[in-house]
C-alpha cells in the first residue's frame, strides 16, 4: 500500500542518491600531470613549484639511455640564491633498475637540511652509450619551508 510516509521516504531517498552522483561528478585531480619538455626525464621530486620541508629528498628519474653527468663534474646541484652547491657522488642515491637519482638532506652530507625559500636544482643529462656528450642542462625549483 502506498502511504504519504513511503512517498515522502523515496523522493528523501531518490535526492540523497542524485546530490552524490552529482558530488563525485565534482571531483578532479587537483594537480596535472607534469609534462617535460625534455624527452629525458620521466619525473622529478619535489615538483616545481611544491612546498616542501627542509629534510625532503630531491630526486630525477631519468628515461632509459640517460645518464647524469656526475662522472667529471657535478652531476645534481642545489641552488639558492644564485650560488650553486654540487653534490658529490658518493652522496647520491642511484637506483639502476629505476634510472633514478636522489639524495636526502642529512648531518655530515653537503647540506643537513635545505636552504630555506626558493630552492633550484641543475642537472646535466647526457646520453648513457656515449660518453663523449657533453650533456644538456636540466633544472627546476620549489619552496622550502
Amino acid at each position: 500500500m502506498i502511504t504519504v510516509r513511503r512517498v515522502v521516504i523515496s523522493v528523501i531517498l531518490s535526492a540523497c542518491a542524485a546530490l552524490m552522483v552529482f558530488g563525485f561528478t565534482q571531483v578532479r585531480p587537483t594537480k596535472t600531470p607534469l609534462i617535460f619538455k625534455n624527452s629525458a626525464v620521466v619525473r622529478v621530486a619535489p615538483e616545481p613549484g611544491d612546498l616542501v620541508l627542509r629534510q625532503s629528498m630531491v630526486s630525477i628519474t631519468l628515461a632509459q639511455g640517460y645518464t647524469l653527468a656526475y662522472e667529471n663534474e657535478q652531476g645534481l646541484e642545489i641552488g639558492v640564491n644564485g650560488s650553486s652547491v654540487g653534490i658529490p657522488q658518493d652522496e647520491l642515491q642511484i637506483l639502476p633498475g629505476q634510472n633514478q637519482y636522489s639524495f636526502s638532506p642529512a648531518p655530515g652530507r653537503q647540506f643537513a637540511e635545505l636552504p630555506v625559500g626558493r630552492v633550484c636544482v641543475k642537472t646535466i643529462i647526457r646520453r648513457a652509450v656515449s660518453v663523449s656528450d657533453p650533456g644538456q642542462l636540466f633544472s627546476w625549483c620549489f619552496q622550502t619551508h
